[in-house]
């Protein structure tokens, strides 16, 4: 009798596993199903929008137009001149400081990053006073006889040069972390054959780095191609379209076809990335990797008398790139009115007083808060149970859901933004709650967006998390959640919080998705700048620019110091 009452009891507790066995595969499906959906359904629902009706007559004569001609050529030409003065940029500077012995180059490398990290039109605005009539370079070169030209950074060249001095910090990270990489007993074989530095340098040291110059070179192609904010604010006021400000006026000036054209745009835009990094692919790969073997480069080359003033080049080159522009934006804020020299008689606070009184300014300032924060912490908690689950049972579905919550950050934004149009417009985005419209919409696309971020992060910290810890915990009796509470969310909380401030920091600054997505009362921050500058309130825009940039800053600071400071005590797998 007890033998069938203890079999009873096993098969009851065998069925209750089986079925708690299978809600959890079901609610790992579901959660599979729900964030492909989330991340990957609108641009599935792009691409179907875009091939169900084929192209119609009105967009193929759009394409043939004078105009759309015009554009495609100028999107060439600011794409390509901004990616090849990048890579020449960064790979120069960082050739430069990763094997001469120059001193300070901590504080080089950090000058180098400041303008990646401020938003786009921000830099564009900076470049814009620093250039223009009666701007500082202008008083500067006045004061010793020298004429300046009038809004020089206007137009396609100034639009294509300060794109390449944005976008250059990405060529020198590669190029700075693949240096010191490269075996000096290489480069000291080829001069023991008698080569002379130069030439074993271009014919030894150059061609390992060929794979890092060009994952650089992508990067910055793609971030040419994806820019709004800069040809907007330099491209659009001297009437000079390129593909990205072209989407935005086909999708704000409405029309029966007018959603029809941006779609085809978007998809030309989205061909041109992938030819574009298909190219830099072909370019990059050559393996070296096995050149790369034990020891690196241990020394410095000695530069003698051009050591002090090869630095004296390189910082008039960073306070020409990253310091002057900010210095001009501010003073061009502080003038009494537009036009008017940035002299201490002329200089006042009004504007900044103005825009931190404006109604506008504050909802659009609380907007960008309210949705940043959201989009960071669900972002950061998505990309947690992500990489967790990847971490613990690696499998086919959660590398495919890993690599597709990174697919919207790789895009450029206007495409995810009409992505996001289409599926949120479609009945069925209408079923799934009726967002479209509403400020949950900028939610939601900030949330796709920076997804990457968030999953990267916890990758990033869950892989320098000591497994043997969770072990330890785990042969003690604590169950998951205990371990997780207690020992794995405390030691990566730093780098969690970091991935979080990051995406604060994107999503805050954001213009390309909130210029199509967002409605009346709900813009953002960069929205606001922009509705300034093209209502021609430019000191204004340039006052809020100025107080932008320097939370940035502020916010970029502290998410380094708890990225370096995240992991204190922890050890390596």
């Amino acid at each position: 009798m007890e033998d069938r009452s203890g079999q009873a009891v096993a098969h009851a507790r065998q069925a209750n596993e089986r079925w708690w066995s299978a809600v959890r595969r079901g609610g790992e499906a579901a959660a599979v199903i729900a964030i492909v959906a989330f991340f990957a359904g609108p641009l599935l629902a792009l691409l179907v929008q875009s091939f169900r009706h084929g192209p119609t007559a009105e967009v193929l004569s759009f394409f043939a137009a004078p105009r759309t001609t015009a554009m495609l050529w100028n999107t060439a030409v600011m794409v390509a001149g901004g990616t090849a003065i990048a890579l020449a940029a960064g790979a120069a500077l960082g050739l430069v400081v990763s094997f001469a012995d120059l001193p300070g180059r901590s504080l080089l490398s950090a000058l180098v990053w400041l303008p990646l990290i401020l938003p786009s039109y921000v830099v564009a605005l900076s470049w814009a006073a620093l250039f223009e009539k009666n701007g500082l370079l202008d008083r500067a070169f006045g004061a010793l006889g020298v004429p300046w030209p009038d809004g020089s950074v206007y137009g396609l060249s100034g639009m294509t040069v300060v794109m390449g001095l944005t976008h250059y910090p990405l060529v020198y990270l590669f190029v700075i972390r693949a240096a010191r990489r490269v075996p000096e007993a290489l480069y000291a074989a080829a001069r023991a054959s008698g080569a002379r530095p130069l030439r074993a340098f271009l014919l030894v040291v150059l061609p390992l780095l060929r794979p890092a110059l060009a994952a650089g070179g992508a990067l910055a192609f793609l971030a040419a191609l994806d820019n709004f904010g800069i040809p907007a604010f330099l491209g659009i006021p001297a009437n000079v379209p390129v593909l990205s400000t072209s989407i935005y006026e086909q999708i704000a000036g409405f029309g029966p076809s007018a959603f029809a054209r941006a779609a085809a745009l978007s998809l030309l835009l989205m061909a041109i990335a992938l030819m574009g990094l298909y190219g830099f692919w072909l370019w990059a790969r050559r393996d070296v990797s096995e050149a790369f073997g034990d020891g690196g480069w241990e020394g410095r080359v000695d530069l003698g008398p051009l050591r002090w003033p090869l630095l004296m080049l390189i910082l008039a080159f960073l306070l020409l790139t990253s310091i002057l522009p900010l210095v001009g934006l501010g003073l061009g804020a502080i003038v009494r009115a537009y036009g008017l020299p940035p002299t201490p008689e002329n200089w006042t606070l009004k504007h900044f007083a103005a825009v931190l009184a404006d109604g506008r300014t504050a909802q659009a300032a609380f907007n960008s808060g309210l949705i940043a924060i959201g989009a960071a912490v669900v972002t950061v908690a998505i990309g947690t149970g992500v990489a967790l689950r990847r971490r613990r049972r690696p499998g086919l579905p959660w590398r495919v859901v890993g690599g597709l919550m990174t697919l919207p950050f790789a895009l450029p934004g206007i495409v995810v933004a009409l992505g996001l149009i289409v599926f949120w417009a479609s009945p069925v985005g209408r079923l799934a709650g009726g967002v479209y419209g509403t400020l949950a919409m900028l939610w939601i696309a900030y949330t796709v967006r920076f997804g990457a971020i968030g999953v990267r992060s916890a990758e990033a910290a869950l892989a320098r998390l000591d497994r043997r810890l969770e072990q330890a915990a785990q042969m003690s009796g604590a169950r998951l959640w205990t371990r997780l509470f207690s020992i794995v969310f405390p030691l990566i909380a730093g780098e969690l919080l970091g991935g979080m401030l990051l995406v604060v920091l994107l999503a805050g600054t954001e213009l390309t998705l909130s210029v199509l997505l967002a409605s009346s009362g709900q813009e953002t921050v960069g929205m606001r700048i922009f509705q300034l500058e093209q209502g021609g309130a430019l000191t204004e825009a340039r006052a809020l620019a100025f107080l932008i940039a320097v939370f940035v800053f502020l916010l970029f600071v502290l998410a380094e110091a708890l990225r370096r400071g995240g992991f204190k005590g922890e050890t390596e797998r």
